[in-house]
């Protein structure tokens, strides 16, 4: 099952020149409850180009990180995943 999990979030858009902006954007969420923790982390910053009306090409950097630790007498674990790396995208906009 997948939902969309709350968060805090900010989101900046800076023109440059012309069609050419800079862009970042952080997602946090921490949480504890019981026995488990966790949190995840989403940011990035780039830069958009808008080449048409309606659509925008971006390049940036991004950071995802998922975090749950688990603390019980059956289950002692630990769930990470981490990427950081360059992204590519195509934004449509209507």
């Amino acid at each position: 099952m997948l939902a969309p999990v709350p968060n805090v979030g900010a989101y900046g858009h800076v023109r440059l020149f012309g069609p050419v902006s800079l862009t970042g954007r952080l997602n946090w969420l921490q949480l504890k409850i019981d026995n488990y923790d966790g949190g995840l982390t989403d940011a990035d910053i780039g830069l958009s180009w808008r080449f048409a009306n309606s659509f925008s090409a971006t390049a940036s950097w991004r950071i995802l990180s998922y975090r749950l630790d688990v603390d019980r007498e059956n289950f002692e674990g630990s769930i990470r995943y981490r990427f950081s790396g360059p992204a590519l995208g195509l934004v449509a906009t209507f």
